[in-house]
C-alpha cells in the first residue's frame, strides 16, 4: 500500500509541475524496497507517462532530437542494468543519496552549470 501511495505523490507532482516523478519517487521508494526493484519500476512508470505525453504532443516531436537521446540510452540502460546487477546495493543507495542531495542544493542555490562546449555533451 506504501508503494501505492508513493508512486501516487510522485505522479501527481509530475502532473503538476511537469516533472519530478522520478526525484520524488526514488528516494522513497528504496526507504520500502531494494534499489534492484525500484530502479525499474520507477523506469517503468516514467516510460509509461512518457509515453502518454509522447502520443498527446506527437505533432510537436523534434525527430533529430530524440533520435539522439534513444542513441544515448540504448548506451546508458545497458550500463545501469549491469551496475544494478554488479553492484552493492547498499553502496548504490549511498550514490543516489549523494547525487539527490547534490541536485537539492544545485536547485535551493538556483546555480547554473557552465555552457556546454558542444551540444553534443547534452544527449549524456
Amino acid at each position: 500500500m506504501l508503494v501505492f501511495l508513493i508512486v501516487f505523490i510522485a505522479i501527481f507532482t509530475q502532473a503538476v509541475t511537469g516533472f519530478g516523478l522520478a526525484l520524488v519517487s526514488m528516494p522513497l521508494l528504496v526507504l520500502v524496497l531494494d534499489i534492484q526493484v525500484a530502479s525499474p519500476l520507477v523506469a517503468l512508470i516514467a516510460g509509461v507517462a512518457e509515453l502518454l505525453l509522447l502520443l498527446h504532443y506527437r505533432a510537436d516531436l523534434n525527430i533529430r532530437a530524440v533520435l539522439r537521446l534513444i542513441v544515448a540510452s540504448l548506451v546508458g540502460i545497458p550500463m545501469g542494468m549491469l551496475l544494478l546487477r554488479q553492484v552493492e546495493a547498499d553502496v548504490i543507495t549511498a550514490v543516489l543519496g549523494i547525487i539527490i542531495i547534490a541536485y537539492a542544493v544545485y536547485a535551493l542555490f538556483g546555480l547554473r552549470l557552465p555552457q556546454l562546449a558542444h551540444r553534443f555533451w547534452s544527449y549524456g
